[in-house]
């Protein structure tokens, strides 16, 4: 079962940590643009050029706007993952800056 649901999430662009503090954490590394995915509270997700999504937990303001190109570095905890249904993979986002 691990080993089908590790490739699975390695087919879908997921880089494994190489030293990660828990198994559930995978860290991704990847590009794509910024979008305001809902005007009224403001949440932004990144949509990567490969058409995954990802919501970022906490997004610094400076890259709160539509459209912006940005490369990111972030970890995904994988244990959050089972038996939800989001619009994206919720990521804590470690580093990022403008393409």
């Amino acid at each position: 079962m691990k080993k089908a649901l590790f490739m699975i999430l390695l087919s879908t662009g997921f880089v494994p940590a190489a030293q990660s503090q828990s198994p559930h954490v995978l860290i991704v590394k990847d590009s794509g643009k910024i979008v305001l995915a809902n005007p009224v509270n403001q949440t932004y997700m990144i949509r990567t050029k490969s058409n995954k999504v990802y919501l970022p937990a906490m997004l610094n303001k400076h890259f709160m706007k539509d459209g912006l190109t940005v490369v990111f570095e972030g970890t995904v905890d994988t244990a959050r993952l089972k038996r939800v249904r989001l619009a994206g993979i919720p990521i804590n986002i470690d580093k990022i800056k403008k393409q």
